[in-house]
């Protein structure tokens, strides 16, 4: 158990880096009223949706590995 375990964490450490949201910058984001703005904005909301998705994405593809 304790080699599986550790495989999966190698995996882990392997494949699963979550790229930058480069079209926010998220230390501008400090208060509720910042993420309004953000969601209010159409382009931006896009932009940080398609990074989402490629996150979960690359978590699913983690989570099967370490399930099989």
């Amino acid at each position: 158990m304790c080699l599986y375990v550790s495989a999966s964490q190698d995996y882990i450490n392997d494949h699963l880096a979550l790229p930058p949201c480069d079209d926010l910058d998220h230390s501008a984001l400090h208060s509720f009223r910042d993420y309004e703005k953000v969601a209010g904005n159409s382009e931006t909301l896009q932009a940080v949706e398609s990074c989402v998705l490629l996150w979960i994405k690359q978590i699913r593809q983690v989570r099967a590995f370490v399930l099989t």
